[in-house]
Parts: structure tokens; sequence; C-alpha cells
């Protein structure tokens, strides 16, 4: 099963990862919105490659390279199954799947992870493409918490953090310890952060 996919740049590598598995029954094209409106003279071989595929997955957003597509993208919709999903539902009109299938993957996506991007594929795989694949359903990650690259998981508090880490309060030689804020997207994908 052939599927073009035009993404937010932040969600691109990790749907390149997540399609190593199924390298042998999904191929999968990835464009970013943001590269295409840099270059939009690469539009047209991209619109020449959605219509041969076989499902086309969006996430819109409204960067200006959509108003150049969009239309493009109606005719093809009209022979290809179209899956849009962006932050904002108003963009889902462009899909011409079922609704069910546009939040569902809808729910992948924001949940966000290498594991739930491979499970919307093989859900796509199924449920639009007809092939006989298992799908995980979309897995919750945790939105807030304290992460150690080193840790087994997120803690969802201080204490437990600290009991994991061997820092007890009032502790001296843990005085150097800071912690840094950054975004849950980062950990949920695996992304360095330097």
């Amino acid at each position: 099963m052939k599927i073009l996919s035009i993404m937010w740049a932040s969600h691109c590598g990790t749907l390149v990862k997540a399609t190593k598995p199924l390298k042998d029954i999904i191929d999968v094209k990835v464009y970013s919105s943001r590269h295409l409106e840099e270059k939009p003279e690469e539009i047209e071989s991209v619109i020449k490659e959605a219509e041969s595929a076989d499902t086309i997955l969006l996430y819109r957003s409204t960067e200006s390279v959509w108003q150049m597509v969009e239309r493009r993208l109606q005719e093809i919709g009209e022979k290809i199954p179209i899956i849009c999903v962006g932050h904002d539902p108003s963009y889902w009109s462009l899909s011409t799947v079922g609704t069910e299938i546009v939040a569902k993957v809808y729910s992948y996506i924001t949940y966000n992870g290498e594991e739930n991007f491979t499970n919307m594929l093989r859900f796509i795989a199924r449920e639009v493409g007809g092939i006989d694949i298992e799908a995980s359903e979309p897995k919750l990650i945790a939105w807030e918490g304290l992460y150690h690259p080193d840790a087994p998981h997120i803690f969802s508090t201080i204490d437990d953090y600290f009991k994991w880490y061997g820092f007890y309060r009032g502790d001296e030689k843990s005085l150097g310890t800071v912690g840094i804020l950054f975004s849950r997207f980062y950990w949920v994908n695996d992304l360095s952060l330097i």
C-alpha cells in the first residue's frame, strides 16, 4: 500500500520512524508542509505522486501552501481516499473517508509518539487499504511529568522521582541537580534536547 503524507515538519520525523517496522506492507512518502511552502517549485511533483498513491494522509495547518494544493487535492480525492486532520476540525473537511476514521487518526497523532504513529499506519492500512493487519488503539501518553533519560518511566510526582534518583531532601550532595522544562513533544518522540 502506498501512502503519501504532507504533515507539519515536527511530525515528519516520527512518521518516518514509524514506517520502518511496516516497510514490507506500507510504502510511505512523507513531505513537510513547511518545506513545500519554502520550495513551491516541488509542489507539482508531490501532487503527481499523490495521484498514484493508494491513500493520502494530511495534517493541515495555517501555512499558505495549503491554499496552493487544496483544490488539486480535492480533485484527487474523488479517486483516492484522503484522511485530512489538523488542530482545527474545519480542516478535516478535505477528508474523503468516514469521520470515525479521521477522528481515530487524529487521536493517534494527538497522543503522538512512534508507537502511536506505527499503529496509525496499521489502522489506515486496515480501514482504508483493506489489508488484514492488527492495529492497537491510540495509546494515551502522559501529558506532563518528570523525565530522566535513564529512568524506566515518566514520574508523576516529585517524591517518586526523588526516590528513584536517590535524592532526599536535605541531602547536601544533590545540591547541584537542575531541572529543565521542555515540551512533551521532545520526550514522546525521543528527540534530542540539544
